[in-house]
């Protein structure tokens, strides 16, 4: 949903430009701040605003991968301190701010790499001009005229692909797929990126519905889920005023305090804050993006008692929800869960589990044997990283521009992708990792840098030849057969 009305903003105070955003960057209607008639406020509170939108604008920028954040017709001023900037936001995809610069060492943003917001120069009090672009992968930098253009060229790229997507790969989508595969054009699409406009329609279409997930189904499940959760609250206010004695709250305060412990309720309730920490539009209570987070996950756990709820799956369904409504992104994630490795690593089940890291050591030692052979020397296993990574769809591990890609070709290939790109990523660190002792390497791991150039890794995890789906089956298969022939045999000599 996109803005077409031009709005005027009152002076002094920053405002919500998010709903010129596509609609998975559009924040709940209590965050919006479109009041008329506020007062203009300096200094401190000029500060705090400006801090608030460079905030919620780093954690959402990248999130507009391949499609620009254009936002058109708007127009908003800011004034106030020294350290005021006036906005006027016009054009699509880019803006120009004027205004007081910016003290030396005083800058918003602290990033100074490509895409962030630089500070201007320290010269007096002077009003100076800059260029600021809203780029096509969300960010902000400061730029000229021909760094505009730039941005103007990718704009139209993009615009391209869209218009290939809606024209051509989407109506003849059936019939695309007759074949079970895609077409190397179509598998070139996917690498280069989804436009942000286009992923709500093309995830649900790659992952499919195998189950027949319906949205009456969805609705069922939301209910109980609904009246569920009010008992558990109930409960949980009764636990809170027993005596505290043994057998307090009518005898039932430790049976139902054990259960408790032990629900998804609980669980849920713990994660919610955990997910996507620098989105803030996920931990307001009154948020629609909560709450739509809360039911799918609870709905879930419903539908699947044997699996339940764990850690990482909050993960995958906010990401889902980011583009996709609440009834296709309950779809999605309950086709994600089934037959895939997913439901092995959130049940934890072993021997599964441990035979996918002895296949991700396979591949990895033959697409990069000289980083399998130091991992080895220096005691580096797969457990400390790649379970993370895949518990949470790499959600926690790259940051949500990457991690929107690393999803475009996950719902093209499925789950071999997810090892596929364990190894692009070892692949684009391998120069650094193989230099490093154990405790640099499994900090590097566990905090991939948030500036990682998201082609080049698009590219890296394009380079990897070992990882074939046809490959996946063999391996664990051939992996399994030997942990099978182990196991008989230490048998065979204990008795």
């Amino acid at each position: 949903r996109m803005a077409s009305d031009s709005e005027a903003y009152p002076s002094g105070e920053l405002h919500s430009v998010s709903s010129g955003i596509p609609r998975m960057l559009s924040p709940p209607p209590p965050m919006a701040t479109h009041a008329k008639g506020v007062q203009g406020r300096a200094g401190s509170a000029a500060s705090s605003s400006l801090k608030m939108f460079k905030k919620g604008w780093n954690a959402l920028r990248k999130s507009a991968v391949g499609y620009g954040t254009t936002i058109a017709g708007r127009s908003a001023s800011y004034s106030g301190s020294s350290r005021g900037l006036s906005a006027d936001l016009g054009g699509v995809g880019s803006s120009t701010w004027a205004g007081r610069h910016l003290p030396t060492g005083k800058d918003p943003c602290s990033r100074h790499g490509s895409g962030s917001l630089r500070p201007a120069s320290d010269s007096g009090s002077s009003e100076v001009k800059a260029t600021i672009i809203v780029r096509s992968n969300g960010s902000l930098t400061v730029a000229d005229g021909e760094a505009r253009i730039q941005d103007t060229a990718r704009e139209d790229q993009v615009r391209a692909l869209s218009d290939i997507w809606m024209t051509d790969i989407l109506p003849n989508w059936e019939e695309k797929k007759k074949s079970g595969r895609y077409s190397k054009r179509t598998r070139d699409l996917f690498f280069r990126g989804l436009p942000t406009s286009i992923r709500g329609r093309v995830w649900p279409l790659a992952l499919g519905n195998a189950l027949n997930v319906s949205p009456e189904l969805f609705e069922v499940l939301r209910k109980h889920a609904r009246e569920n959760r009010a008992h558990y609250f109930r409960e949980r206010e009764e636990l809170d005023n027993a005596d505290g004695d043994l057998g307090g709250h009518g005898g039932r305060a430790e049976v139902v305090l054990m259960a408790h412990e032990r629900s998804s309720q609980k669980a849920i309730n713990l994660d919610l804050p955990r997910t996507f920490p620098e989105l803030a539009f996920f931990h307001s209570d009154d948020s629609p993006f909560q709450i739509n987070l809360r039911e799918l996950l609870e709905a879930y756990c419903l539908l699947r008692p044997d699996v339940g709820y764990a850690q990482g799956m909050s993960f995958l369904a906010a990401l889902l929800l980011l583009y996709l409504d609440p009834n296709d992104a309950f779809t999605c994630f309950v086709n994600m869960m089934s037959g895939s490795c997913f439901l092995h690593f959130f049940r934890m089940k072993m021997p599964e589990v441990r035979i996918y890291m002895d296949v991700h050591q396979r591949f990895l030692s033959e697409e990069l044997p000289v980083l399998y052979a130091h991992f080895c020397r220096e005691g580096i296993e797969p457990e400390m990283y790649l379970v993370n990574w895949i518990m949470s769809m790499y959600c926690q591990a790259l940051p949500l521009e990457c991690t929107s890609r690393v999803w475009d070709l996950y719902v093209m290939d499925g789950d071999i992708m997810l090892f596929r790109v364990a190894l692009g990523i070892l692949r684009l660190y391998s120069g650094s990792l193989v230099n490093m002792a154990f405790d640099e390497i499994a900090y590097v791991l566990s905090h991939i840098p948030d500036d990682i150039d998201v082609e080049a890794l698009i590219d890296s995890i394009r380079k990897v030849q070992v990882c074939r789906k046809t490959r996946l089956k063999e391996l664990y298969r051939s992996v399994e057969a030997q942990r099978l022939k182990l196991e008989n045999q230490n048998k065979d000599a204990v008795d």
